[in-house]
């Protein structure tokens, strides 16, 4: 599902399940919600094998489901969203508590080796949340690169400086995206790795000159990696960094923040934006970015986020993180839709 203006949109029904999009569905769309924001059969198994159950649904209890801890009246988007959240039993929620970060997080219930298989197989597999999303216009009016952690960073800079060498594509300038952020040392953010030539997701310029002192935010880790792996043909000039600071009770800068900061300070024009992510996180930021510009009064800038498929490398110590994460982002998505749709005033 790709959200534009909302107020200017095509619907394309394929097998039940609508897709909003610039000209054309997304190669992988989630099937997640149909038009009358109902969830799909794979939304409810998702729901089944974390312990949330739809009252009287057609859809019949399966074998690898746990125990029921909650049970819904509909499928609605609205009443799942509530679940996930953990509105209405914060012991099945999905979304982490916002004092964690994704590499902190546990499951709200324990589950089996099978069952966390068939959350990220239904969830990274047949919701489409593993495979790479190019882009679907040939213009654009710049690019947002949003931050993330070290490994992402570089995935999405060598996402980007392949969409450069293709020559089939006009976005300039690049806006970084990032902001407060300390870098942490226990997913590799450390001053061996980020100096690494060999680090197996991006190779460094030849005219590279290290090392570096190490960085004490997310934004200065972002401007060394791309002094060191930016695609020749990127002049400085053409790189904006905006960097937001987190606000009070946040433990960093969010995607939304980074985007009202990116508003304030670069005062971009109206047209159609390209953003870098990668996945699983192209959905949520395409969700949380649209819904930001509609809070913001943005309804002139539309912004089509791509990404690299998702890499082994980006995989968590253990299945139930893993698995954790993929919720959460779902959780997020499931979100953002509900604010998209107040917001748009469906």
């Amino acid at each position: 599902m790709r959200f534009i203006k909302y107020y200017i949109f095509t619907i394309i029904v394929l097998g039940g399940f609508f897709f909003i999009s610039i000209k054309e569905t997304p190669q992988t769309s989630p099937h997640l919600f149909d038009k009358n924001n109902q969830a799909s059969d794979d939304v409810v198994r998702l729901l089944g094998l974390t312990g949330i159950r739809i009252k009287n649904d057609p859809l019949p209890p399966e074998q690898s489901w746990p125990e029921a801890k909650l049970t819904l009246k509909s499928r609605s988007l609205e009443e799942i969203t509530d679940a996930v959240q953990g509105k209405i039993d914060p012991n099945v929620a999905w979304k982490k508590t916002n004092t964690q970060e994704r590499w902190q997080m546990k499951l709200a219930i324990p589950l089996s080796k099978d069952q966390l298989k068939n959350i990220q197989d239904i969830g990274l597999n047949r919701l489409g949340l593993a495979q790479e999303i190019n882009p679907k216009v040939k213009h654009y009016k710049g690019v947002l690169f949003l931050g993330s952690t070290l490994t992402s960073v570089r995935q999405r800079l060598a996402y980007l400086n392949k969409l450069i060498d293709s020559k089939n594509f006009t976005f300039y300038p690049v806006y970084v995206l990032s902001g407060e952020r300390t870098p942490d040392k226990a997913i590799g953010e450390t001053q061996e790795a980020l100096c690494d030539p060999n680090n197996g997701e991006i190779q460094f310029r030849e005219d590279w000159k290290g090392p570096v002192d190490f960085p004490n935010n997310e934004t200065d880790m972002i401007k060394v990696v791309f002094d060191q792996s930016k695609n020749l043909s990127l002049k400085n000039e053409d790189v904006i960094f905006v960097h937001t600071l987190k606000k009070e009770g946040q433990i960093r800068a969010t995607t939304e923040t980074t985007v009202y900061q990116w508003l304030e300070q670069c005062r971009p024009e109206a047209g159609v934006y390209l953003a870098i992510s990668n996945q699983p996180y192209v959905l949520y930021q395409e969700v949380v970015i649209q819904a930001s510009l509609l809070k913001a009064g943005r309804r002139d800038i539309q912004v089509e986020v791509v990404g690299p498929a998702k890499s082994s490398k980006l995989q968590y110590k253990n299945q139930e993180r893993e698995t954790a994460v993929l919720l959460d982002t779902l959780s997020r998505i499931f979100y953002e839709m509900v604010e998209i749709k107040k917001l748009s005033g469906k």
